[in-house]
C-alpha cells in the first residue's frame, strides 16, 4: 500500500462486520472508493452517504415489506417529499388548488417553483 494512503485505510480491517439486528451506523460523508474514476461512476458506486447507505436500504426494504410495495423513495424532509410528489404528477398547464393556511414551505414551493414550471 502506498505510504500516502496508508492512514486512510488504517483500522478498516479485513474482517466482516459482526451481524447485528440493526444496520451499522455509517458516516455519510466518508465513502471509500477504489479509485478516482469511481467518483464519476454513479451506476456502480455510491459517492456520498445521502445517496443511500445500509440504514437507508434497511428502511426502504422494511417499508416495502410493510406496505407490500415494489419500491420506496425516502426524502429528508416533508417539503422535499411533497415537492417530489407534486413534480411527479404535474406538468406545464396544470392547475393545483392549495389552501392559504397550508404548511408555509409547501405554499412557497407552489407559489414560486411550480409557477416557474407553468403550473398555476
Amino acid at each position: 500500500m502506498a505510504e500516502d494512503t496508508r492512514l486512510i485505510h488504517a483500522g478498516a480491517g479485513d474482517q466482516p462486520l459482526v451481524k447485528t439486528v440493526s444496520p451499522p451506523i455509517q458516516k455519510g460523508s466518508t465513502v471509500l472508493l477504489p479509485n478516482a474514476a469511481a467518483l464519476y461512476d454513479d451506476d456502480h458506486f455510491i459517492t456520498y452517504g445521502r445517496q443511500g447507505l445500509a440504514a437507508h436500504d434497511a428502511l426502504r426494504a422494511g417499508l416495502c415489506e410493510l406496505e407490500n410495495a415494489k419500491g420506496v423513495c425516502l426524502y429528508p424532509s416533508g417539503v422535499a417529499a411533497l415537492s417530489g410528489a407534486l413534480l411527479a404528477v404535474l406538468k406545464a398547464g396544470d392547475e393545483i388548488l392549495v389552501v392559504d393556511n397550508t404548511y408555509k414551505p409547501t405554499r412557497r414551493f407552489c407559489d414560486h417553483v411550480l409557477k416557474r414550471f407553468g403550473v398555476t
